[in-house]
């Protein structure tokens, strides 16, 4: 009786044992699916964080742009005005010349 009853025992062990094998690699295929999930969205991540760096950066060029485009619109002020007075004084000097 007690061979028949160790039998039993060992299949169902035995059983046990295949049931937590599969489920074992059940759990494998989860954690594997899971990782390239994680892989994918990392990915995704670094990709916006790139994105998000170039939109950055073209703030900051565009923002010196337009200071530069503010410095050459001052510079070109600065001249006309410059070039009027000269125009003034060769005037004033050509009427004292007269």
């Amino acid at each position: 009786m007690q061979a028949k009853q160790y039998k039993e025992r060992i299949l169902k062990l035995q059983d046990a044992l295949e049931m937590q094998k599969l489920k074992n690699t059940s759990q494998l295929g989860r954690i594997r699916t899971l990782e390239d999930q994680l892989d994918k969205v990392q990915i995704a991540l670094e990709e916006e964080r790139e994105e998000k760096e170039t939109i950055l950066k073209n703030r900051q060029t565009n923002r010196l742009l337009m200071e530069l485009r503010e410095e050459r619109v001052q510079r070109l002020q600065d001249l006309e005005e410059i070039y009027a007075k000269d125009k003034r004084l060769e005037a004033l000097a050509a009427e004292m010349v007269c």
